[in-house]
């Protein structure tokens, strides 16, 4: 296996100290969709009878003031659930370090799984009062689709720091600043290890963000890009994560599945192809892999009146057939086991 390597969250909190702006307001988002950054403030979340109440037990834990990014009632999405940013200019001492060091253990998890629960949301800067900062995060969260989209979702998860890169790459940041008027910059730890940002472009809108069909088709393709980019980065820290890369090798696995449909049931099944089509190229004609396809591992032949095993039981396999003998497996202990 090529294995994870760590990251220097000290020489990151410093690097982000170096980036921000000493003369301009700066603040926290915490994104609480799955769970708060820390088990302490979970529970004590979990304790709130009301806004009141959740607002005092974040206000203590983080020694500052906190605002929430309120969502539409429209999406049914429990109030502690909601975004919500912490202000930073009175925060204790040594709290920047901390959300930083939470943000490489989310990232480290999501490396070795695919996915975890992403809580931290970035470090912003605004000139904007944090009421009106965390109004403008709320709009743009209100996701809009073109009438041609017939998209269900209403939510665009923003304070998720994987959804807010995707947007970028899908988008272009400057279509997301210009919808934060104050917004100085943004700067959060993506899963490739560097802190991205970005940066006020001098122009704001009113005009809401709109998403048309071709934009939204790549973003709902989020849910398997990203378990696919970390475990990618997980096993081998210098391969190339580009989107475009990833998109491409997801596009590899729905054709795939269209040939092999009993191997192909599962979201899995494509996301594991797309992997090793990252890992080792275009297989789909490589005769062992193929013979994997057609008959299963052949370290446990199927028998006759069995059903076909899913691809993702098949690819510690499809990896040991598809890797030159000089090169180091990176199958092990990432592919489920059999039961």
């Amino acid at each position: 296996m090529i294995g994870l390597y760590p990251l220097d969250s000290e020489a990151l909190a410093q690097e982000l100290v170096a980036r921000l702006d000493p003369l301009v307001p700066a603040f926290l988002l915490i994104d609480p969709f799955l769970r708060e950054p820390t088990e302490s403030l979970n529970e004590a979340v979990q304790r709130c009878e009301d806004a009141h109440a959740l607002s005092d037990a974040r206000s203590t834990y983080w020694e500052a003031a906190v605002f929430p990014v309120s969502l539409s009632d429209k999406l049914r999405i429990p109030q502690h659930r909601h975004p919500y940013v912490v202000e930073c200019s009175m925060v204790r001492p040594g709290v920047l370090e901390e959300t930083v060091r939470f943000a490489v253990q989310e990232r480290g998890r999501a490396l070795a799984t695919g996915l975890a629960p992403y809580c931290i949301g970035g470090w912003l800067q605004s000139t904007s009062a944090p009421d009106q900062l965390c109004a403008t995060l709320s709009r743009l969260s209100q996701l809009r689709t073109s009438p041609s989209t017939l998209a269900a979702a209403r939510y665009l998860r923003i304070a998720d720091r994987r959804v807010l890169g995707l947007l970028c790459h899908v988008l272009g940041p400057e279509q997301i600043m210009t919808r934060l008027p104050g917004l100085d910059r943004w700067l959060w730890l993506d899963d490739a290890a560097g802190l991205r940002a970005i940066e006020r472009c001098g122009v704001a809108t009113t005009e809401p963000l709109v998403i048309d069909r071709a934009a939204w088709q790549r973003l709902a393709n989020g849910s398997d890009l990203h378990p696919v980019r970390a475990r990618l980065i997980g096993l081998k820290p210098d391969a190339a994560s580009q989107f475009d890369r990833i998109e491409a090798a997801l596009e590899a696995g729905r054709a795939v599945a269209t040939r092999w449909p009993t191997r192909f049931t599962t979201a899995r099944d494509v996301q594991d192809w797309a992997l090793l089509t990252l890992l080792f190229g275009d297989l789909k004609e490589h005769p062992e892999v193929i013979r994997i396809l057609a008959h299963g591992d052949p370290e446990c032949p199927e028998l006759p009146g069995e059903p076909p095993e899913p691809f993702h039981l098949l690819l510690d396999a499809a990896i040991g057939a598809a890797r030159t003998a000089d090169e180091k497996s990176p199958a092990c202990g990432f592919s489920e086991e059999r039961t």
